[in-house]
């Protein structure tokens, strides 16, 4: 009798099994395009969880974007003169930080890096209840950069930004799990555009890349970024030429915004921004080393996630000087520093060799020819105004802000077979980096512009399966510039950078234009 329950229960298990697999098997896709992950750049999704409404109308980020900054220049910076007077910050201090609790109040987390404020958006509202559909469609003709941009944007994976990426490195794992399974691919191809490369890289140093297909880092801040290490380890300094670089580079053409970039060409060329900002900067290394620790933990300073994006060689001087005295109050936090710091971000550089190693295609995607943020340790590096190009492009030489490499140097690359990695400026050398054939660069385009004719490039690598190198497709070549002359905001389109580089990042000026423009804007901007 047992021998026959035994033979019943198999045939059943066997017959029970069959639909399953047969439904497995209408699952598999065999179409030679997997599916495009796009790991998201920074985006504070931030939310009060008591309240009823949890869809995306009703996301919000700190106030920054309607901060008044004139009332907030009128409260703060008589009050740090008054300081400067009498050698005490201590009331400069109070009130930055009683300002900035203002602003930041529900985005800050716990001394431990924890959400306490049920602020931020739980995955089951990011994309575990979105209906994704039944069956893989692949895509049709993808021939605009409009089309670009919506195949990219297919499986937008969001994230909360402030939480520790080794964590959020698990939440990630579960949803390419569930892209493949509704696509019926084994692999993914993942994009990243700056604070995704942060989670990706978590990713790939918890779980590898057994199922990635291909890889394309966008402007990536896995290796840290300028500005990031300059205010998380105390620095601050004025730079008048920079000052007036970022102004042009940064302000767009609105009436007021074109009249103060005309102040700033004044005060820059009669000197009196050189003696002000050399006269500040004797004060600023003290103000930040009192105010800036306090500062950072009533800000971003108190999230692993923009932790992240302090560069490794800087990681320990940082964390010095925000938790000097404080290391048993902030240790909960400091723990998950310290996991990402030794578990991923020391990593990363032998995590893509290895991954070229195992041939799986990594591309970079990068900008240059913009100033950085006047505040850093280095104004003069090639950057996109926040992340420096070195930290972009793994292995990248490239020439100060506004100068060339030197005919010696040229020549001696030119001895090498390197030419064809140089860029048309004579400002940056492909041929060092560590993905020299599949490293594009794009000239004269800010950190915070993402244009859809960055989309078609995206796509065209991805097409490709990895095939599509710097030199294999004329209208991609390794050095671009964007041009946004013609273009409606936010459209422009990247061209091949000419030999001689057309586009104008830095602009020098007569006394006498500044002065001109300076009257003009003044009179066109108060005479409507």
């Amino acid at each position: 009798m047992k021998k026959v329950l035994s033979v019943l229960l198999l045939v059943t298990v066997l017959l029970s099994s069959f639909p399953v697999a047969a439904f497995a098997a209408d699952k598999v896709c065999n179409c030679d395009q997997a599916p495009i992950i796009f790991v998201r750049g920074r985006r504070e999704l931030v939310v009060d969880q008591s309240r009823p409404e949890t869809d995306e109308t009703n996301y919000h980020v700190p106030r920054t974007d309607n901060l008044d900054i004139p009332n907030l220049i009128m409260r703060i910076v008589p009050l740090y003169c008054f300081n400067y007077l009498i050698r005490d910050f201590s009331m400069f201090k109070k009130r930055t930080c009683d300002l900035l609790d203002e602003v930041f109040g529900e985005f800050c987390l716990d001394k431990n890096g924890e959400v306490t404020n049920n602020s931020g958006l739980p995955p089951h509202v990011r994309w575990r209840d979105i209906h994704w559909g039944d069956v893989h469609n692949k895509l049709g003709t993808v021939a605009t950069p409009e089309q670009a941009s919506a195949a990219i944007a297919r499986y937008n994976y969001n994230y909360d930004c402030r939480l520790d990426p080794v964590e959020t490195a698990d939440d990630l794992k579960d949803y390419i799990d569930t892209i493949k399974r509704i696509t019926g691919h084994q692999k993914v191809k993942i994009l990243a555009r700056c604070e995704g490369n942060i989670i990706l890289m978590a990713y790939f140093a918890k779980y590898g890349w057994d199922d990635v297909q291909q890889v394309i880092c966008y402007n990536s801040v896995a290796r840290g970024t300028a500005v990031t290490d300059s205010l998380f380890t105390g620095y601050l300094a004025l730079d008048a030429q920079g000052t007036d670089y970022i102004a042009d580079q940064v302000l767009d053409d609105d009436p007021a915004l074109r009249l103060v970039k005309d102040v700033v060409d004044y005060v820059k060329v009669t000197r009196f921004l050189d003696v002000l900002f050399r006269y500040y900067n004797k004060t600023l290394p003290r103000v930040s080393r009192e105010i800036l620790p306090d500062a950072l933990l009533h800000s971003y300073g108190s999230t692993p996630g923009y932790w992240a994006m302090v560069s490794p060689e800087r990681y320990e001087e940082a964390r010095n000087f925000v938790f000097a005295g404080r290391e048993q109050e902030y240790a909960g936090l400091i723990a998950k520093l310290d996991r990402y710091h030794e578990q991923v971000a020391v990593k990363i550089d032998d995590m893509l060799r290895q991954m070229k190693a195992d041939g799986v295609p990594v591309s970079f995607i990068t900008k240059y020819g913009c100033q950085l943020y006047p505040v850093t340790d280095d104004v003069t590096r090639q950057s996109d105004t926040v992340v420096s190009l070195a930290q972009q492009a793994p292995g990248v030489t490239s020439a100060p802000i506004g100068e060339t490499f030197s005919e010696q140097y040229l020549t001696e690359q030119e001895r090498l077979g390197n030419s064809d990695y140089v860029s048309g400026d004579r400002s940056v050398n492909a041929a060092t980096c560590l993905y020299p054939d599949t490293t594009w660069f794009i000239r004269d385009i800010i950190h915070t512009t993402y244009p859809p004719a960055i989309d078609e490039l995206i796509y065209r690598i991805f097409e490709s399966n990895g095939a599509m190198t710097v030199f294999n497709n004329e209208k991609f070549p390794q050095f671009m510039q964007y041009n946004e002359e013609g273009c409606a905001k936010g459209k422009g389109v990247i061209e091949p950078l000419t030999e001689q580089g057309t586009a104008k990042t830095i602009h020098q000026y007569s006394y006498f234009t500044i002065v001109r423009n300076l009257f003009v804007h003044f009179f066109q901007l108060f005479s409507k």
